[in-house]
């Protein structure tokens, strides 16, 4: 006999909520649920832990395992996995997990990466990467708040950065560590030790311990790396 799917999506939150250790508050919401939608509905209202706690981890294992039967109530709710409607609305909330496929996001959606992937944003979307090896692509006027893995940003998109990162269009970066290869950019912010290659420092402000580093060098570091 076939379990319920509702019933499969509840036992792998109540799973993640013991491994997480979750608050009272959310384990409770969490076992009064009595549909999908309801799942949904705690899911957003604790999404910092959702994405940022090792609920994660147990998401991120289990979950694409039975979207395929639970999909057309989650995406109802607004949530999706791995995929993204073409004129998404600000409340569609993307979860990107390890796929090999890109994952691109569109409209004014929220893309929060939990597995190691590829990312392309369009339009207004956001992505956010705490911690993962993924790369992002941000093009149009997206924003990405990347913290881990690698970024290329291009068109007019924005970007909040402590990781590798290139830059090449009309773009904001602000980067608060790691590094920024700066091929063409409107504006960039540097803190912390955040090292900027660059063929100028035009509209380039340094705080803390950042620094400018001839674009030159970068390449030929890279030239030298490919050789190897």
């Amino acid at each position: 006999m076939e379990r319920d799917p509702f019933d499969m999506l509840k036992d792998l939150c109540i799973e993640a909520c013991h491994e997480r250790k979750a608050c009272a508050e959310g384990y409770k919401q969490m076992v009064k649920s009595g549909n999908i939608s309801q799942i949904m509905a705690t899911w957003r209202a604790n999404w910092e832990d959702l994405v940022d706690s090792k609920y994660a981890d147990i998401i991120r294992t289990q979950l694409p395992k039975i979207y395929p039967i639970i999909k057309a109530d989650m995406n109802a709710a607004g949530i999706y996995l791995n995929e993204c409607p073409r004129s998404a609305q600000e409340f569609v909330l993307v979860i990107v997990t390890g796929t090999k496929n890109v994952v691109k996001v569109f409209g004014y959606s929220n893309a929060y990466i939990l597995g190691e992937c590829k990312v392309s944003a369009y339009d207004h979307s956001q992505v956010y990467n705490s911690k993962h090896n993924a790369l992002v692509t941000l093009y149009d006027y997206s924003y990405g708040k990347i913290f881990a893995g690698k970024v290329v940003a291009l068109g007019h998109s924005n970007l909040s950065c402590m990781c590798e990162a290139i830059v090449d269009g009309p773009v904001k970066c602000m980067a608060y560590g790691g590094t920024v290869v700066a091929r063409k950019y409107r504006k960039i912010e540097a803190y912390i030790d955040a090292v900027v290659y660059s063929q100028s420092n035009f509209n380039i402000t340094l705080c803390n311990d950042a620094k400018i580093v001839n674009l030159k060098e970068y390449e030929q570091q890279t030239d030298y790396t490919c050789q190897q």
